[in-house]
Order: structure tokens, then C-alpha cells, then sequence
């Protein structure tokens, strides 16, 4: 599984930038996603796909998970909407 795809939900965050590390030490691809501006950002990997998207969203959802092969996720205060 090292080098999969990873997609982190809430990757911006305190846990979710600790995981998106660890997952990147044990040399996976990871997108990291939040919903924060970059510069809000806890903690920004370089190595990592940073993006800024609302997984609160259908299509956002869709796009993130494009070529990932495993989904994980540290988000805050999330409420789905279809």
C-alpha cells in the first residue's frame, strides 16, 4: 500500500497535519484537504497535495477522492449536506 494515493479530510488541522506526516514518512502520496485558506493552514506539508476545498460539497467530495485509494480524516465541526 506505501505509495497509494491518501486523501485527508481536515488535513489543515492539529491531528489531521500529524497524520498527513506520518502517512507521508511511511511514503504514501497524501492530498491533504481543509476547508482554511493555506495560510490558516496548522500545519502545510510540502511534499503533500495541499488543497482548499468544502467536503461538505457532493463535488468537492468527488474531485478529492479522484485516484485515492484509501480516505481518512481528522475533520472539526462537519455537518454533510447532499
Amino acid at each position: 500500500m506505501s505509495g497509494d494515493l491518501v486523501v485527508v479530510a481536515g488535513g489543515g488541522g492539529f491531528i489531521g497535519g500529524h497524520l498527513v506526516a506520518n502517512l507521508l514518512s511511511e511514503g504514501h502520496r497524501v492530498r491533504s484537504v481543509d476547508l482554511k485558506p493555506l495560510g490558516e493552514w496548522y500545519q502545510v506539508h510540502e511534499d503533500a497535495e495541499n488543497t482548499v476545498a468544502d467536503l461538505r460539497l457532493k463535488d468537492a467530495c468527488t474531485q478529492a477522492r479522484v485516484e485515492a485509494e484509501l480516505l481518512g480524516g481528522a475533520p472539526a465541526g462537519v455537518s454533510v449536506r447532499g
